[in-house]
């Protein structure tokens, strides 16, 4: 783990990245961040799809576009380095999951992405099952 922030996960996609030299958030869940009024504290720089589909994601899975997104799962799966967080984004569709494996560098009070690889699951993984196993929205 870095020495200077720590990465705090609660079940589904609640992602937080905290500055531990100054308490602030640097990656906070998006919801929060519009509560808030911190709206960038909510972004990971160069992450997220906006109203349109990632074409990478539209080319492994022609119908998974936005309006066929069930439910998305952002989840942190450890640290490659002091300052490289490996996070990964799952997304539920009718025809499928897809999962966007990230590696995001934390500069200053920023998290930004520095590589993706976008694959086609044929489930979801194990993160996303037990966040399903703690949330009231869900029930299989």
């Amino acid at each position: 783990m870095s020495q200077s922030t720590i990465v705090v996960q609660t079940p589904g996609d609640y992602l937080w990245v905290i500055s531990l030299k100054n308490g602030q958030a640097i990656k906070m869940p998006d919801d929060v961040a519009e509560d808030t009024g911190k709206r960038e504290a909510g972004k990971i720089v160069g992450d997220h799809w906006s109203d349109q589909a990632m074409p990478e994601i539209v080319a492994l899975c022609p119908a998974c576009t936005r309006d066929d997104l069930g439910h998305p799962f952002l989840f942190s799966t450890g640290w490659k380095n002091s300052s490289e967080l490996q996070v990964v984004e799952e997304f539920e569709f009718s025809k499928g999951w897809i999962a966007v494996h990230n590696l995001c560098r934390i500069t200053g009070a920023r998290l930004s992405v520095t590589e993706n690889k976008i694959v086609k699951q044929s489930r979801p993984s194990e993160f996303v099952r037990r966040a399903w196993t703690w949330s009231p929205f869900h029930s299989e």
